[in-house]
């Protein structure tokens, strides 16, 4: 229950990152059909770079915990999602920069994830993005994902902070690589 409690909490706190991201999700969607691919992969590959920077060499910047703030992470978050589906980076730097603690990190992200993921998936398939065949593939993903995720929840409880610092590293490093090559 304390678990449940803490979420909602972190919840009531951080809802307005994943709010202003829906809205510039919808707005950077509209765009990416006029940006060519590579770019948007390059843009992609610069988000996830920030990152892992911020995560590597925390940066000393005066961000405060406010909705001002909590406000333009959403704004960069929604722009990554509309335009490659990679919102999470402004988020970790954000979440690193105010040195979030583990709970929180993982609630928010979690949260956020899968607002946008949704959120993201509807708009292409209200613009007719999706074919027939890929809806089958699109389910089957998800429902992979998820176990994915259910796995992870289940890793993440016996994880220390720092061992969870090098797995979000290494897994934004990846991803990051993944885009150029």
């Amino acid at each position: 229950r304390e678990h449940r409690g803490l979420s909602l909490y972190i919840w009531k706190q951080y809802w307005m990152i994943p709010f202003f991201g829906i809205i510039f999700t919808i707005i950077a969607a509209n765009a990416l059909y006029k940006i060519p691919t590579d770019i948007i992969r390059y843009a992609a590959f610069l988000f996830l770079i920030m990152a892992i920077v911020s995560r590597l060499f925390p940066l000393h910047l005066p961000l405060k915990d406010n909705n001002i703030t909590k406000s333009i992470v959403g704004i960069l978050s929604g722009i990554g999602n509309g335009l490659a589906s990679i919102d999470g980076p402004p988020v970790v730097a954000y979440l690193t920069t105010i040195k979030a603690d583990q709970a929180t990190f993982k609630v928010v992200l979690a949260f956020h994830f899968l607002t946008m993921g949704l959120f993201a998936a509807l708009i292409h398939f209200l613009k007719g993005a999706y074919q027939q065949d890929m809806i089958l593939l699109i389910t089957s993903l998800s429902l992979g994902s998820l176990c994915g995720i259910l796995v992870g929840m289940k890793i993440a409880r016996h994880l220390n902070q720092k061992t969870f610092d090098r797995i979000v590293l290494v897994l934004l490093l990846l991803l990051s690589i993944s885009l150029i090559i």
